[in-house]
C-alpha cells in the first residue's frame, strides 16, 4: 500500500480519505474543499484557505458558459422532482469567500457556507414581487456547485410561495435538492457527495436532511414532500 502524498510504501499507521485513498500519518492533512481527498503541497492552494486536489481543478466553474451549463442541468432534474416552476431567469454570481461574509451579514469568512440567496421582495401593480439574487463560492468543482445551486434554487423557490419553515426543515430540504441531484449525476464523485450529506454532523444541516431525505424516499416528490413538511 502506498501513500498518495509521497507515494512510499505505508509502514505502520496511517490515514484514509473519504475516497479511499490512504496516507502516511506523518504528513500535514489537507482535504480537497469540493471533493474531500487528500491534498498534496503541490495541489492548488487558494487566499482564502481551500485546497483544490488536482481530479478537481480542470473541472472548476470558473466561466458564465459554465454556470449556465450546470444550471440547465440542475433545473431539469429538479423539475423532474416536482419544481418546474422556478423564476426563469435569476442571477447566479460567483464571490470570494469574504464576499459571502460581508452579503449574509455576519462578516466572518465560514468555508462550509458556498451559496447563498439574497430575496427582495416589493410591492408591484400586480401585488408582491420578488426579486432574487444566488451568490456561489469561486472555484467549485462542477459536481460540487451543482448540488449547492440546487440547494439555493430551492431558497429561491421557497421565498418565491413564502413558505416559512424551521431552520432544520428548511435547511434539510434544499439539502434534498442536492441529493436529488448528486444522484442524477451519479458518478463516483456524486456518490461521495451523498455520503458526505449523509455523514454530516450538522444539528440543522445534517439532521434535517436526514430527517427530509426519509419523506423523500418514500415519494420521490420535493413537492409532495413540501406538503408534508408544511403540515409538520
Amino acid at each position: 500500500m502506498k501513500c498518495v502524498i509521497c507515494g512510499a510504501e505505508i509502514f505502520g499507521r496511517y490515514l484514509v480519505d473519504v475516497w479511499g485513498q490512504p496516507m502516511c500519518a506523518g504528513h500535514k492533512i489537507e482535504y480537497c474543499s469540493s471533493c474531500g481527498r487528500f491534498v498534496k503541497p503541490s495541489d492548488l492552494h487558494l487566499p482564502d484557505g481551500r485546497c483544490l486536489c488536482s481530479f478537481c481543478v480542470p473541472s472548476v466553474v470558473r466561466l458564465q458558459q459554465h454556470i449556465d451549463i450546470v444550471e440547465q442541468r440542475v433545473r431539469s432534474v429538479l423539475a423532474n422532482n416536482g419544481i418546474g416552476d422556478l423564476p426563469v431567469a435569476i442571477p447566479i454570481k460567483l464571490v470570494p469567500a469574504a464576499e459571502l461574509a460581508r452579503l449574509n451579514g455576519s462578516g466572518l469568512v465560514n468555508l462550509n457556507q458556498q451559496g447563498l440567496t439574497k430575496t427582495l421582495k416589493s410591492i408591484g401593480l400586480h401585488g408582491p414581487k420578488c426579486s432574487h439574487t444566488i451568490y456561489m463560492l469561486d472555484n467549485l468543482q462542477k459536481t460540487r456547485f451543482a448540488g449547492v445551486l440546487a440547494h439555493e434554487m430551492l431558497h429561491v423557490w421557497m421565498n418565491e410561495k413564502g413558505i416559512s419553515l424551521q431552520p432544520q426543515l428548511t435547511e434539510g430540504f434544499c439539502n434534498v435538492g442536492s441529493y436529488v441531484v448528486y444522484k442524477a449525476i451519479n458518478t463516483e464523485m456524486s456518490l461521495n457527495m451523498i455520503k458526505m450529506l449523509e455523514q454530516d454532523p450538522s444539528p440543522v444541516y445534517g439532521d434535517g436532511f436526514r430527517r427530509v431525505v426519509e419523506l423523500y424516499r418514500k415519494c420521490n416528490s420535493l413537492t409532495q414532500v413540501m406538503m408534508q413538511l408544511k403540515r409538520l
